[in-house]
């Protein structure tokens, strides 16, 4: 099972919003939808799919707090009612539609509480689970990102202050690694957003989490990879939303990781793709404005 975690926090201080992305196939399909809550104080909506359609998903904070979860080019069977309603502990109601190109899944979550939530995708049965859970009970998962395939497309690096690191040399005694992170370079001209783009020799995803306390970064940990040595540590990008991104090489116990420092004070929305024909992993990063929700039907 490959998984995809996800990482909010539903709260009042809610400040950023991370979510994945998938291919843009039109023939996207969800069978099904449940709920379940399961032990360990955690709950779980499961969407049966006919492929790795993985949503773009961003949470509200509010009197009325929710998770929004847009499935792109994706349909609903008509076997799926709009309106789920769960009575959980956390998910109070689930609502589905069909809204622009998109089907739009809106979990409606009780008012007051602070949570986290992974996605996990089971690629044997093309399940989708979201399993919900309080911050104060956290459970564990391998952390991945669902193959995508996507078209090339040019990559202009933007200028930045280059340090460079010295070229790892493997001995005898280390570990034969068969991942390689060959480059790190940031982009700015796309209107997408900001991109970040990780040159690597084959799918090797990292495993990617955000923190919004003090100064707001991504952490993109690449566990097994070797480094580059055209690969620089440091770049000061001064960009709208992406200030520096930092390489700290594997040291020990310590993997591989990349640190994206993003200008404070700022909603984030942000992407995460694998070209797979480029093997690259790319991230994008743009400000996150208000959304409008599946209206609840009467």
């Amino acid at each position: 099972m490959r998984s995809c975690k996800t990482f909010f926090y539903v709260s009042c201080l809610l400040s950023l919003f991370f979510f994945s992305v998938t291919s843009q196939a039109a023939d996207g399909l969800i069978n099904d939808v449940s709920f379940h809550i399961n032990s360990g104080a955690s709950e779980s909506v499961v969407f049966h799919l006919n492929g790795p359609y993985l949503p773009k998903a961003f949470a509200m904070k509010g009197e009325n707090p929710r998770v929004v979860f847009d499935f792109m080019d994706t349909q609903l069977s008509s076997q799926v009612p709009s309106a789920i309603a769960a009575g959980g502990v956390m998910v109070k109601k689930i609502r589905l539609g069909r809204y622009s190109e998109k089907t739009r899944v809106v979990l409606d979550l009780a008012t007051g509480g602070e949570f986290n939530f992974d996605q996990d995708f089971d690629e044997a049965n093309n399940t989708l689970t979201i399993v919900l859970y309080s911050t104060e009970y956290p459970p564990k998962h391998e952390e991945a990102v669902v193959e995508v395939t996507e078209p090339s497309e040019t990559v202009e690096t933007a200028k930045a202050e280059e340090v460079v690191v010295p070229v790892e040399v493997v001995s005898a005694s280390s570990p034969a690694f068969e991942a390689l992170l060959s480059d790190v370079s940031f982009k700015d001209t796309s209107n997408k957003g900001e991109m970040i783009l990780f040159k690597l020799n084959g799918f090797h995803p990292p495993e990617v989490s955000g923190e919004e306390k003090g100064s707001p970064k991504v952490t993109c940990t690449f566990n097994e990879t070797m480094l580059g040595s055209e690969v620089v540590a440091s770049q000061q990008t001064d960009g709208e939303f992406v200030k520096k991104i930092n390489v700290v090489k594997a040291d020990g116990d310590s993997p591989l990781r990349v640190i994206i420092e993003l200008v404070p004070n700022k909603n984030y929305d942000l992407q995460q793709v694998f070209f797979k024909e480029d093997n690259l992993f790319v991230i994008i990063v743009n400000s996150y404005d208000a959304m409008m929700v599946v209206p609840e039907k009467k």
